[in-house]
């Protein structure tokens, strides 16, 4: 796994889906600690034109071409029905970032990503890698990546 996590982790251009524009959810701080690292953040959201200053899109099959991974920072029944409907070649890896998987349908989001020809990561918080301080620093430590 932490072959897949450098493969991921290097690559600077990353898209989020579930960015909202609200500053208090999951996939907004997660963008601004992804942007603090270095990173290149492309927002995916089908509500918004633009979140805070940068260009955002509608859908996964929207983003633009030189993005090869995807961090997907929504619920597991979300991310099936985004998985379900991708259509974009260039995406080689996706993080399937789901805190609470209330649904219990994470093992089938996973499934349908890799049926998809695509690297999967989950059960990691992405902070942990890509941005590592506070918590995510002692939580990295101990999983001795």
């Amino acid at each position: 796994m932490k072959n897949i996590i450098d493969q991921f982790t290097t690559v600077k251009n990353v898209a989020i889906i579930g960015v909202s524009r609200n500053n208090n959810k999951w996939g907004s701080a997660l963008m601004n600690d992804l942007i603090k690292g270095g990173y290149n953040v492309v927002p995916v959201n089908p509500f918004a034109s633009e979140i805070r200053g940068i260009k955002a899109y509608k859908t996964i099959n929207d983003i633009p071409q030189n993005i090869e991974n995807v961090i997907i920072a929504l619920p597991s029944t979300k991310a099936i029905e985004i998985l379900s409907n991708m259509d974009n070649k260039n995406i080689k890896r996706i993080w399937v970032d789901i805190k609470h998987d209330k649904a219990k349908q994470l093992p089938v989001a996973i499934e349908l990503a890799k049926a998809k020809g695509l690297v999967v990561i989950s059960k990691y918080c992405p902070l942990m890698f890509m941005y590592t301080r506070g918590p995510h620093k002692f939580h990295k430590a101990i999983l001795n990546f």
